[in-house]
Order: structure tokens, then C-alpha cells, then sequence
């Protein structure tokens, strides 16, 4: 049973139309389920995950390098667990200039390294990486004990370096893209290293994909799907409440900008924080301009005991009505607490979306032609200059 609830403000009578001749590609998509949909149904993800638990238990601090998909996956399932008592430490090196941001403040001695690329030369990864092996080396500790990688199982940047190093690397799945990689290694293995109960996510994951294909016309993912890919609104606003949902909105903009802004098709994504962007955004929201549709994900007012999370239910709900009265479409999302399961149906929701989208907007959902433009741009500028030495090519 679905630990979630929606609701619309205003259902669209589409729903049941057959019009829309998706049928044929979801029953296709059923029938041959890609692995990053398949990844919670296995296994294969524990040894590795057990090893290195077992091998770091003993650091204060963990550092995750990655770019986009590698990095936002396990930054957002990873905030589940964000100051809980006998946890490590989670930092994320996730542009061009972290490592300079966050080496200074790291006692090297008790902090481990993961990198992930799936490429194994994204530029941005390995910049950071060779900082913080630099910055390891130069304190005489061995690298071997602190850093792991993640990545596919070619020769390439960071796959050779680790080996030249006698660095662990776990190998990264060649069919699974970045931002579909959170149900993998490159997502789970983050979270398992800050005690997020792995097994717990991948059963809600897995109990909503099941759900979606016993009956997929009649699943939440599907008028979800409908809302969001029907609409005229160029925008869409996911506003999800609460600190442990603080990167949700952000890794669904991802998911939802690269796998679907193609050929001229398309809806911007905008990630917002409940309730902080209240007094941020919200006025804009409710008295601008009449551009965007909105999902709100929020705990369930009744459900909860605690001062805090009664206030910030209320807040939700508030702006949900406010948002409504204004005439804007508005799904609510709502859970009674917020855990690993709620969690994995809530991730498995919006990758589902987002395919079932991609079937009513006849686009391809796993590749990402338009991005390769501005990395050979960025690249004729480091070819001219005569200052930028030892960076390769991006991938």
C-alpha cells in the first residue's frame, strides 16, 4: 500500500481519454524495464555497500565527489539522516571549485573519499579528486585507506589513476545513466555510509513501481505524468517541505530538465524549499505572473505530534489553498513520516513521471545530445589559454 497520498486541485477530465496513444509505449517500457527501474528489485549493491561501511565505520567524515547525477542522488537521500547522533559527516564536492572550499576545513585523518563517474573523466570530478589526493599525500597518509572510486570498468581518467594508486574501484553500471543512478551503487552506497537503512528504500521504491505496473492508466505516476506533461504552463514549481526534502526538488530538476528538454518540447523545472521560500518566492508565486503549475510535498497535517513539523504541515496546506484560490493547478503530495520508504516511493514517482512524460512528449528520455555544445565551447577556451595546464578533456 502506498505510503503516500495526492490530490488535485482541479482533476483533468483527460484522464481517462485514450487519445493521448501511449498506451503501447508504457506496456513496452513494463515489459522491458530498464535497469535503474530494476536496481531496487536486486542485490547486487550490498557486498560492496557492507565492505566499505565496515571499512570506514571508523571516520568522522565522508566526501562524495560527483557532478549532477552522481552527486544530487546521494546528497538527497543522504539528508534523511543530516545530524543524526553516530553518523559521519556528509560533504559533497560538486563543482568546479569545491575541494578548495572544503579540504581546509577537514581533519584528513578521519575523513574518507568517494568519487564517482560513470565516464571516468569528468572533468570537474577529477580536478577534485587529484586535489584531495594531493592534499592527502602532502600529510604523508595513504591513500590506498581513505579514498574508493566509482566508475565504469574502462581505461579512462580517474579508472586509471586509482589503479596506478592500488585504489579500490567499484565498478558503476554501464546501462544506467547518472541521473537514473540513484537506486544503484552510486546512490546507495553514499547513503549506507551515513546510515540511511538501504533495504527500507529500496522497498518503497520497489512496492511503487510494482503498484505502477499492475494497473499503470490508474497509477499515480500516471496522472501525475498527466498533470505534468499536459499542461500549458511553461514552469513547474516542486515545493517540498521540510529540511529532510531539502534536495528532493533539486534532483527531480534534473531528471525532469535533462531527460526531457528536447527538440523544442518542455517545462522548466524550479526547485523551492517549504517553508523557507515562503519568504522568498511565494509572493511571486501567488500574485505574479500565471506561468507555472505547482507540486507541493508536505507531512500530513493530522499525522503529526511534534510543534515543528504541526507548524510546517500548516504552512504546506496554507500555501496549497493560497496557491488554489489564485487559480493555479496544484498537486499535493503528503506522507504521515517522512522515512527510507516514503523516500523510495517518492524518488520512484518522479522517475516514472518523468518516462511516462517522455511517451506523451515523444522524446528520448536517457540521453542528453544538446549538453556536449557548451563542454566543446568550454573547451576551445582552455585550448587558447596558456595559463590552464593538466586539465583534460571533459567528458
Amino acid at each position: 500500500m502506498s505510503q503516500l497520498k495526492f490530490s488535485y486541485s482541479n482533476q483533468p477530465d483527460h484522464y481517462g481519454q485514450e487519445n493521448l496513444n501511449i498506451g503501447k509505449d508504457i506496456n513496452n517500457f513494463m515489459k522491458n524495464l530498464p535497469p535503474a527501474f530494476t536496481a531496487c528489485k536486486g542485490n547486487d549493491h550490498f557486498f560492496y555497500m557492507a565492505q566499505k561501511v565496515a571499512d570506514w565505520q571508523g571516520f568522522d567524515n565522508i566526501v562524495v565527489i560527483g557532478m549532477g547525477g552522481s552527486s544530487l542522488g546521494a546528497e538527497t537521500l543522504c539528508q534523511l539522516n543530516k545530524g543524526k547522533p553516530n553518523t559521519p559527516n556528509m560533504f559533497f564536492a560538486d563543482n568546479t571549485d569545491s575541494a578548495r572550499y572544503i579540504i581546509p576545513t577537514l581533519n584528513l585523518k578521519e575523513t574518507a573519499v568517494l568519487v564517482i563517474s560513470k565516464s571516468g573523466g569528468t572533468s570537474e570530478v577529477m580536478l577534485n579528486a587529484k586535489k584531495f589526493i594531493q592534499a592527502y599525500e602532502a600529510e604523508g597518509l595513504n591513500v590506498v585507506n581513505h579514498f574508493t572510486g566509482i566508475t565504469e570498468e574502462n581505461s579512462s581518467e580517474l579508472y586509471d589513476l586509482f589503479k596506478s594508486l592500488n585504489i579500490q574501484v567499484i565498478p558503476h553500471h554501464k546501462e544506467i545513466g547518472g541521473r537514473y543512478s540513484i537506486f544503484s551503487i552510486v546512490g546507495l552506497l553514499p547513503a549506507a555510509l551515513a546510515g540511511i537503512n538501504i533495504q527500507k528504500l529500496l522497498n518503497g521504491a520497489n512496492a511503487s513501481l510494482q503498484q505502477f505496473c499492475e494497473k499503470p492508466l490508474t497509477n499515480n505516476a500516471y496522472h501525475g505524468a498527466l498533470f505534468t506533461g499536459l499542461t500549458d504552463k511553461p514552469n513547474h514549481v516542486v515545493m517540498s517541505y521540510g529540511t529532510g526534502l531539502k534536495y528532493l526538488s533539486r534532483w527531480n530538476a534534473q531528471i525532469w530538465a535533462e531527460s526531457l528538454g528536447k527538440d523544442g518540447k518542455g517545462t522548466t523545472p524550479i526547485p523551492s524549499l517549504g517553508a523557507t521560500d515562503q519568504h522568498a518566492t511565494l509572493q511571486l508565486y501567488l500574485d505574479g505572473s500565471a506561468n507555472n503549475i505547482f507540486t507541493i510535498i508536505a507531512p500530513e497535517l493530522n499525522s503529526q505530534t511534534e510543534e515543528d513539523m504541526q507548524l510546517l504541515a500548516a504552512q504546506a496546506m496554507g500555501t496549497a489553498d493560497s496557491l488554489k484560490a489564485k487559480g493555479h493547478n496544484v498537486r499535493l503530495i503528503t506522507f504521515d513520516t517522512l522515512n527510507e520508504e516514503v523516500m523510495g516511493e517518492l524518488l520512484m514517482q518522479f522517475m516514472l513521471e518523468t518516462v511516462i512524460t517522455s511517451f506523451i512528449w515523444q522524446v528520448n528520455p536517457f540521453n542528453q545530445p544538446a549538453v556536449e555544445d557548451s563542454k566543446i565551447r568550454a573547451r576551445a577556451y582552455l585550448e587558447q589559454s596558456e595559463n590552464l595546464t593538466g586539465i583534460q578533456a571533459f567528458a
